[in-house]
Order: structure tokens, then sequence, then C-alpha cells
């Protein structure tokens, strides 16, 4: 882009110079100076310029993905060591509130995204009693939240403290959707540590505790892992948003644990879909947005270079 952009300044200007008719004396060539090619004594061009080019780009982009990734793994209600994302549990995905058909567009389409980026997928058996995944449009969230209010062990696993619930229930500023995750602590053998304790552990009521005597700073001793997401959309405020894009912007919102103020500032992200002109909206899944879920979902959970890991894959994912 930034070559495109130069280029057309430069035949801007140009054209923008009056020309000459007039024959013109001959002028000497230009010596050749160490700024454009340089000659080594055995009469080699060393003109290492568009390395140096593309090494400044590359190094450019690098910091843009890293500021990226930082605010997107800055983790709204969970531990921010580990980076929580579906590994456990497969998915299994359950619309409401829209026509049949509709929803079973929805259905398919958070399928089929969240398979493209590994994310595990229930193939067999996703019933309705399955369901972890839950997509609700309703035209009064407020009213359907306060429903689950009433009913919080729908909803709200023991590890949430009352300000996080009140956030989620009632915002500061109304929100087109609003996104709750619950998840697990899995030990370094994989097994789900439950709040409360193992009975081998001394047991802290309300509280995970890792049996696990073992320590490392190669490995994380537990990572965070999704078991249910439950995403609200407001209808009403879905004028002139085609219903591909919203899809796309509940599959990114579900398939990682980001805070909804947090600014992205210029990224290329459906997350902006709400904070941009109707005509700068991204039309789904940005490039950008599959690379870090391609990314998150290929790396290595438990080590502790996992975001550093996330952003040099999403670098050469880019940069293709």
């Amino acid at each position: 882009m930034y070559r495109s952009l130069v280029t057309s300044i430069a035949l801007f200007v140009l054209a923008c110079i009056p020309v000459d008719t007039r024959a013109a004396p001959p002028q000497p060539e230009p010596q050749s100076t160490s700024t454009t090619a340089a000659i080594n004594p055995d009469g080699l061009n060393t003109d290492r310029l568009p390395e140096v080019s593309i090494e400044a780009r590359r190094k450019g982009l690098e910091n843009e993905v890293h500021a990226f990734v930082g605010t997107l793994t800055r983790s709204s209600r969970f531990s921010a060591e580990s980076v929580p994302r579906w590994s456990s549990e497969p998915l299994c995905f359950l619309v409401a509130g829209l026509p049949r058909d509709r929803a079973e567009f929805v259905t398919v389409r958070l399928a089929q995204l969240a398979a493209s980026v590994g994310a595990p997928l229930r193939k067999a058996g996703c019933a309705r009693a399955a369901a972890n995944f839950y997509v609700v449009f309703t035209p009064d969230p407020d009213l359907t939240l306060r429903y689950l209010h009433r009913r919080p062990t729908l909803l709200f696993h023991s590890d949430a403290n009352p300000t996080q619930i009140g956030q989620f229930l009632s915002p500061a500023k109304a929100e087109v959707v609003r996104v709750w995750h619950n998840a697990d602590l899995l030990g370094r053998d994989g097994v789900p540590m439950p709040p409360g304790g193992a009975p081998a552990c001394a047991a802290l009521p309300g509280a995970w505790v890792n049996c696990d005597p073992g320590a490392s700073r190669v490995v994380l001793a537990a990572v965070l892992a999704f078991t249910q997401t439950v995403i609200v959309v407001d209808s009403r405020r879905l004028q002139g948003i085609p219903l591909g894009q919203i899809t796309d912007y509940v599959a990114m919102a579900g398939l990682i644990d980001v805070d909804p103020k947090a600014n992205l500032g210029d990224a290329p992200s459906i997350l902006r879909l709400f904070t941009l002109a109707p005509n700068e909206r991204p039309a789904g899944l940005t490039k950008w947005d599959r690379a870090f879920l391609r990314a998150l979902y290929h790396t290595d959970q438990r080590s502790p270079l996992q975001r550093a890991q996330i952003v040099a894959k999403m670098v050469d994912d880019i940069a293709r």
C-alpha cells in the first residue's frame, strides 16, 4: 500500500511540472553515489536499499501487530497470564431470537469460521442440551438479562465477582453486543481445577486450587479454557448491518476474551464494526482478525511466550 501511495504522489508531482519543448543542452551523466548503489573492490553491486526498505516495513508491521495483540489479550475478566481460548470443550452453537432460516445461517457460519481457524468443534451430537455457545437476538436485552439475573446459576460461574456481573448486566453505556465467558482453569495435565479445590489439596472455598506441586518458568502451571459463552445482541440496533457482518463480529468476540471498551486504534478488525461509519465497516473478519485467531489457536497456550508467538505468526501471515 505504501509503495502504491508513493508512486501515485510521484506521478501527480510529475504531471504538475511544466514541460519545456525546446531542445536542452546535453547534461553530463550523473555519477553513482553510495545512496543508490555501491561497488565493492570486486566489482559487485552491493546495493541493499530494497532489503532495508522491506525490513523497515516489516518492523513497522511488527509494532502495529504487537499493539493489536496486546490489546486483544489484555483479559477483561480473567487472569492476564494465560490467554483464554476454547480447548477442552468442543464448540456447540445455539442461536435464538431469529427466524429459523436466519438462525441456521448464523449457526452454520459460526461453525465454519471456528473450524477455519482451528477452534475445536463438536462434529456430532451438537443438540440443544449440549450447546455451550449461545447467541441471543433480542429487542430488549435488559429484560432478557434481568431474567438471567434472577437465575444467576444459568449464566454466572462462582468465580465471577459482583462488579463483573454488574458491568455485564448494566453497562455504563448501552452496547449492541454483550459477551460473557465462563472458563475453567486447567492444570498441566489438562484436568480442570474446579473452584474449591480437590480433596488432596488444602481447599479454599470459592477459589481455584492447583494440586500439582511442580513449578516451572518454562511452562505455565495452569491455563484458562472456555466452557460457556453467552452473547446477547440488541436486534433493534442492527439496522443496515448485514447478518453476515454481525455473525463475524459474534464469532470474533466469542472465540476470544476481549474488553468491549478496548481501544483498537486504526487496526483493521471486525471488532470496530460499531465505531466506524457504515461505508468504512469491514465486510466480515479481516485479514488481521483471521491471522490473530489462527495464531491463537495454533500456539502453545502453556508457554509464557505465547503472545510473542502470536505476534510472529500474525506478521508472517499478514505479510504474505
